[in-house]
């Protein structure tokens, strides 16, 4: 017998509430940088995060990272995003959450 649907569906929102804090990282100050939700959210399976950047540096971000209410590290991945001092950037992060 699987997981059923609904359990999966409960478990899930909680991951998703879970999730407190997004960083950016730049390789060329070696510093991680505090990013600002736009958006949380869940489709089917999968949670998406919309993270706005908050420094005013032309840097080029390089590491994403998703932390837990807890201060762990829930999801880390690559970037290549080159942003100037005078504009922003969104990052999306699309993570699927499925059974195996």
């Amino acid at each position: 017998m699987a997981w059923q649907k609904t359990f999966l569906d409960k478990n899930r929102r909680w991951w998703l509430r879970k999730i407190a804090r997004a960083q950016y990282y730049a390789s060329a100050t070696g510093k991680w940088y505090e990013g600002r939700f736009t958006e949380k959210s869940m489709s089917g399976n999968t949670m998406t995060f919309k993270i706005e950047t908050t420094d005013e540096m032309s840097i080029t971000i390089t590491k994403v990272r998703l932390l837990d209410a807890d201060g762990d590290v829930a999801y880390e991945g690559n970037r290549s995003i080159v942003k100037s001092s005078t504009e922003g950037a969104l990052i999306q992060i699309d993570v699927p959450m499925v059974e195996e």
